[in-house]
């Protein structure tokens, strides 16, 4: 098993196969932001909820699941509980002499900032914990020295907050910035200690069930401001006007302001605010602060994503892709040896080809946004997919293994569709679902690397639920008033009943063998919501048969597939009355019986399945959770000066 994607482990050869087709500028781009894993960076089977690491990368810190404090050293493996539940918002003291941190007072709502002094030897307690604030806050902060911390205090209505600033041993807290008409965050130290750079978030609304600051017509917004005040009183500068979300703010050697814009883009920017850089980050991936100097620390926190298969024969279960991403439309390659499935984060997809074994042979960043598809021709040499956001054009697009390089084929009119190669490779079939109510109709193209695209057909079907698609190059079959039919594409315009019309609802299209010989439906008996039945018929509407399952069927496009060459099929089931698991399910036709194969947590249901050409194996994803990874992205490459 490998990490596909570049993010997190990608090094080397890795790095070379997603750069090929990116331009030099966009490549060097992506260098800059590829987060690199910290291995062994805590302790087996540990989940935090926030974490701070030291300088040296070799002490971490971290919150459970309750918020118990904990103390992780890498190189001993010593693991060690520092303070009791309830510990948030952990900020530890640049020297490694103390962590800071927010506690809920007993019997209250407030919360105070507390600390614990370290030893910088051991990096363990070096003292009892102690509460350093007077008035309820967070966001602490610990100034360069280790003498001063900074924190967000609270208004006595609990919305607005100010920033404080206090001495770590003893003496008068002082008020730094005066109450806002909303909360702050991100407070961070200059490097010399004479100034704090600090978010003001988006200003709360009024509702009289929990708070009674009215904001006046003129200060209302939706963003927030990241901000710059020396500890002599100045008038705060405001440095980046508009913001979503000012985490991390100023890096610590002060060359560098990090936040989310107001278009979910992490931006960097020059300690006076000017953008230098923005990129996506993984949806996955939280970050928990700077590690030293420039570089960011991430978690996954244990959520991730990833590709399995299940062997029908042995019952094994092998990790093929192991990723914090959305994984999606797993694909297997004709040759049965290699499988391809997609990743996206925002609006930059890619689709990653590995062994089945999960060696990597190569991601391929897309051109435009992964709107479906990732099927393989029948030569392998080929991927065919719809490109384009959903709102705007979308194009057909074939895209070389080998090389990575795409061809448009054709452009669509609608946001959804199905490919189908042709047996030469050379052409896809394209329909799509179009309209609403009695204007609905399917249109059915091909669209071929050497000629235009080529309307097949058009065909009227009425209101949803209805649709169609194509089953082969010269055939179509149609949900049309609950009943599938089947027209040819060529000549004869005339339909064939395949299912009769069902007083119970159908759900999604018709699914086809892989030899275009037999069809299923799922459906739901009359009056019922779950889909509970399955229709079966030959391509020509006799051999029909009709299997009732113990289970309902998710209704997800890939959660019903056929087994090639076998009259059997894989289906994705809801939980039985004697347990909580979600079935993957054998379906044999002929005998009409059902055997639960292997189970998934229903917390970890994709309802992404995939059949390999032999019948043999089944792909699948799953949303699991596991020990958090850490990583860190070093942006010093950024920086355009250090303010001192």
């Amino acid at each position: 098993m490998g990490t596909l994607f570049p993010k997190p482990l990608m090094r080397g050869c890795a790095v070379t196969a997603f750069l090929i087709g990116l331009s030099p500028t966009l490549a060097a781009q992506t260098l800059l932001t590829v987060p690199v894993r910290l291995d062994s960076a805590l302790p087996t089977g540990a989940r935090t909820m926030q974490l701070a690491l030291s300088a040296d990368m070799q002490r971490v810190y971290y919150g459970d699941s309750v918020r118990a404090l904990w103390f992780y050293d890498r190189a001993s493996k010593r693991t060690l509980r520092l303070a009791d539940a309830g510990a948030g918002d952990l900020a530890l003291a640049p020297t490694g002499s103390a962590i800071a941190y927010t506690r809920v007072a007993v019997g209250s709502a407030d919360q105070y900032i507390w600390m614990l002094p370290l030893d910088a030897r051991t990096g363990g307690a070096a003292g009892t914990e102690r509460r350093v604030s007077a008035v309820p806050g967070d966001a602490p902060s610990i100034s360069p020295d280790g003498r001063l911390i900074a924190f967000a205090y609270d208004d006595s209505a609990g919305v607005g907050q100010g920033v404080v600033v206090a001495p770590v041993v003893e003496g008068v807290e002082r008020v730094v910035v005066p109450i806002q008409s909303s909360g702050i965050s991100s407070i961070r130290w200059s490097p010399d200690g004479r100034s704090l750079y600090y978010t003001v978030n988006a200003p709360v609304a009024c509702h009289p069930e929990w708070s009674c600051l009215e904001i006046k017509r003129g200060l209302k917004q939706n963003s927030g401001s990241m901000r710059r005040v020396s500890l002599g009183g100045d008038v705060p500068t405001v440095l980046v006007p508009t913001l979503q979300n000012g985490w991390p703010g100023l890096s610590p050697d002060g060359s560098l302001l990090a936040y989310s814009d107001t278009g979910s883009l992490f931006v960097v920017a020059d300690s006076d605010g000017r953008r230098l850089h923005a990129f996506p980050l993984p949806p996955r991936q939280t970050i928990e602060g700077w590690l030293n100097r420039s570089t960011l620390v991430l978690t996954d926190r244990g959520n991730v994503r990833r590709l399995r298969s299940y062997t029908i024969g042995d019952g094994a279960r092998r990790l093929v892709v192991d990723d914090v991403e959305s994984l999606i439309e797993p694909s297997p390659a004709p040759d049965g040896k290699r499988v391809s499935v997609v990743r996206c984060m925002r609006d930059q997809c890619d689709i990653g080809v590995v062994n089945v074994d999960g060696s990597v042979v190569r991601a391929i960043p897309l051109a435009e946004r992964f709107g479906g598809g990732n099927i393989w021709s029948p030569d392998g040499r080929w991927l065919a997919y719809i490109a384009g956001a959903p709102a705007g054009e979308r194009r057909v697009s074939a895209i070389d293994v080998a090389t990575g390089r795409e061809t448009t084929l054709g452009t669509l009119r609608a946001s959804a569709a199905t490919l189908l190669w042709t047996a030469d490779s050379r052409s896809v079939i394209v329909s799509t679902t179009i309209g609403a109510d009695r204007t609905r109709h399917v249109d059915i193209q091909r669209m071929a690397f050497d000629a235009p695209p080529r309307m097949l057909r058009s065909f009227v079907v009425g209101p949803t639920p209805s649709g169609g698609n194509a089953i082969d190059p010269n055939t179509a079959v149609l949900l049309r008033d609950g009943a599938v039919t089947r027209a040819a594409l060529h000549g004869d315009s005339s339909e064939t009943p395949v299912f009769p019309k069902s007083a119970g609802r159908i759900s999604g299209l018709v699914t086809a063998s892989p030899d275009m010989k037999r069809l299923a439906i799922r459906r739901a008996r009359d009056g019922a919501d779950d889909l509970t039945i399955i229709d079966v018929a030959n391509a020509d509407g006799e051999g029909r048969a009709t299997i009732e399952t113990p289970f309902w069927i998710y209704p997800g496009a890939n959660s019903l597939r056929w087994v090639p060459g076998r009259e059997q099929l894989i289906v994705l089931g809801g939980p039985l009355a004697d347990d909580q698991h979600v079935g993957v399910y054998l379906v044999d036709v002929r005998t009409r019986s059902t055997r639960r194969i292997f189970t998934l947590s229903g917390r970890s249901v994709t309802g992404e399945l995939a059949v390999s050409p032999d019948g043999g194996t089944v792909f699948y994803t799953s949303d699991e959770v596991a020990s958090p990874r850490v990583y860190t992205m070093d942006l010093s490459s950024l920086r355009t000066g250090v303010r001192k």
